[in-house]
């Protein structure tokens, strides 16, 4: 049950990224759509939209994104 609950907190802040990430949050917002994709392949899109913009994070959350 974990990572069922995982899985859909990542989707919700995932979703709630496309309209900050703009132009590419479009391209992140096709793939989250697309049921045909697997959550892998949408947490690695996400990861590559938002690495550009991770000196705008607050820091906080910049902090636990290692890579």
């Amino acid at each position: 049950m974990l990572g069922v609950a995982s899985e859909a907190a990542f989707l919700e802040m995932a979703q709630a990224s496309v309209d900050w990430l703009q132009a590419a949050g479009q391209k992140l917002q096709a793939v989250l759509d697309n049921p045909r994709q697997p959550y892998v392949k949408k947490f690695g899109e996400f990861r590559k939209r938002i690495e550009p913009r991770k000196p705008e994070l607050p820091t906080e959350l910049a902090d636990g994104m290692r890579w």
